[in-house]
């Protein structure tokens, strides 16, 4: 009775030890549920603000809180780089449509936004060189496409906005990245050269131009 008793007393032993093993892994599960909701929701939260932009003149509001999304240090790179998506089809929007140009019809209050939103795009390329420099490999490339998207809506204008573009937009931001950079942009620059200097014309020129 004594050993059968013993053996029993184990075995429940051994069960506890078991379950109290578990419980980390239960927790940690959990937990990145919990985390994945958050990104879920934060994810929804940013499509819904790059949806609501109808117009240049309702488009600060939201376009500020993306960018306060890109930019912030603690937030999940998963996130940030939603954020930077949403505002990359925003812009592109806005400056392949024209929107970004005024015209002799253009109200003070046109004005005032399209100021706005020009001061929002330094802001975008100029955050988006930032993470360009301390990001993964993966990160890199990622936001290597966000930044040409936004140099192809730009240089995609008429001849004289294009050139304009090419020496003083995006590209050129882009360009004074990667020539000042230190080694961690080396992947990148073999990206570019890959990807965009060796098959386009018009960029592998700007781009000997830029660094002449």
């Amino acid at each position: 009775m004594a050993h059968s008793s013993s053996s029993v007393g184990l075995d429940t032993d051994s069960t506890k030890k078991r379950k109290r093993q578990n419980r980390p892994d239960t927790k940690r599960k959990a937990a990145k549920h919990d985390e994945q909701d958050v990104i879920d929701e934060l994810q929804d939260t940013i499509s819904d603000l790059e949806a609501e932009i109808s117009s240049i003149t309702n488009a600060n509001p939201n376009v500020a809180k993306l960018l306060y999304t890109l930019t912030k240090d603690d937030a999940s790179m998963q996130i940030r780089l939603a954020a930077a998506v949403a505002l990359c089809k925003i812009f592109y929007r806005f400056i392949a449509g024209g929107s970004l140009d005024k015209s002799k019809t253009t109200t003070s209050v046109e004005k005032e936004a399209l100021d706005k939103l020009k001061e929002q795009k330094t802001d975008y390329v100029n955050s988006l060189c930032g993470i360009l420099e301390l990001a993964d490999e993966q990160t890199q490339g990622t936001v290597m496409t966000l930044l040409m998207t936004i140099v192809k809506a730009e240089v995609s204008q008429s001849e004289s906005k294009s050139t304009q573009a090419w020496r003083e937009g995006a590209f050129l931001r882009l360009m004074t990245t990667l020539a000042r950079g230190s080694e961690d942009l080396d992947r990148v620059r073999e990206i570019f050269v890959e990807s965009y200097v060796e098959r386009y014309d018009d960029i592998r020129f700007y781009t000997f131009l830029t660094i002449g």
